[in-house]
């Protein structure tokens, strides 16, 4: 599975945040309404009207599922800048629909900007476009509000407060990208880790180690019968004439051509492992004395750089539900040793005698 990316992960922050606030809110403004309002009020209308809208805010962000995949395109930049710019108009609205004189700021207003700077990561765009559109908004229907206290700098105080909430803001988000940029260095040291600890280092085939761990669990797993039907083992015949001949660094060259080739054959479900030295290991679900019969013959027609032509010896063990890690590790050892045996370059396949 794909990792996100920070702007996906982000997205499902606030989507979260949206869900839980936007809950609370809303229950929140019904019980003012309902209990604690005086009846027949314009207040209580608003209240009525802020618990609707952030209902149907709660009801979006329910509808919308929670993405598994990298996001792209517009709406999911819009979505995450509504909670706030809902709030905003909400606070607007009810500071200056009260036809009494404005001695302050409202907590409201103040409880929605910071609040909205702390609880949503909006990137800087976001949410300068937000506060800013917030104070012009404040500042013009401030100037046309008649009853204000006149020793309250309203216009500077607005600005003031949506600027240390955009701080706020932007602070927010950037400790959130330093944070994910650690998150992601970690992800990607772990997946090195575990590469080192599962992979061949010469061969970049799948370790000795890793293959073990593959068979016990498909052993392990038998109710649906096992998951391969052969464990098919081969041997380069010769391979320490190689390195005598040409060096152990041609060798090692020899080794990754090999497995290059043979890996090559091999279908996305079956598993190619270096077992040791110039031994090789492979899951199938396939005829497993058929399909090793041609990784002989496409070994012994490939001409390899430098060392010419080589051969190799396949043993190979059918593979039962009710067979044991120990017992087919030694039967397709036993018909790889017969291979040899028998003159090498040959497949032998492993039966009770």
């Amino acid at each position: 599975m794909t990792p996100l990316d920070q702007r996906t992960k982000r997205f499902i922050r606030n989507l979260k945040a949206t869900r839980i606030i936007s809950a609370l809110l809303a229950v929140e403004q019904l019980i003012y309404g309902l209990f604690l309002i005086q009846p027949g009020t314009p207040v209580r209308a608003q209240y009525f009207l802020s618990a609707f809208l952030i209902s149907f805010l709660c009801l979006i962000s329910l509808v919308i599922s929670k993405p598994k995949e990298t996001i792209s395109g517009l709406g999911y930049p819009f979505f995450e800048m509504l909670p706030l710019a809902l709030g905003m108009f909400i606070a607007l609205n009810r500071m200056f629909a009260n036809k009494g004189i404005l001695l302050n700021i409202p907590t409201l207003y103040l409880a929605f900007i910071y609040g909205g700077a702390v609880f949503f990561l909006l990137d800087y765009v976001q949410s300068g476009i937000l506060y800013g559109t917030f104070t012009i908004a404040s500042i013009v229907m401030v100037n046309s509000h008649a009853l204000l206290a006149n020793n309250v700098p309203f216009r500077t105080d607005f600005v003031i407060n949506n600027g240390i909430a955009w701080t706020v803001s932007a602070l927010n988000y950037r400790y959130f990208r330093q944070e994910q940029k650690h998150i992601s260095l970690i992800e990607e040291q772990n997946q090195q880790l575990r590469m080192l600890s599962e992979q061949d280092a010469l061969t970049g085939l799948l370790n000795r180690r890793k293959i073990d761990n593959i068979i016990s669990e498909l052993l392990q797993n038998k109710q649906g019968g096992s998951a391969v039907s052969a464990l098919i083992l081969f041997d380069l015949d010769h391979f320490k004439l190689v390195n005598d001949t040409f060096g152990h660094q041609r060798g090692d060259l020899l080794l990754k051509e090999i497995s290059a080739l043979v890996k090559d054959q091999l279908l996305e479900d079956e598993s190619l492992a270096r077992w040791g030295g110039e031994e090789f290991l492979i899951l199938t679900k396939r005829d497993g004395k058929a399909l090793a019969e041609s990784l002989r013959e496409n070994i012994e027609k490939h001409v390899f750089e430098q060392v010419g032509k080589i051969t190799a010896s396949f043993g190979v063990s059918p593979v039962l539900p009710d067979d044991s890690e120990v017992k087919i590790f030694r039967q397709v050892d036993k018909a790889l040793y017969r291979a040899k045996e028998m003159g090498r370059n040959r497949v032998e396949l492993f039966r009770n005698s």
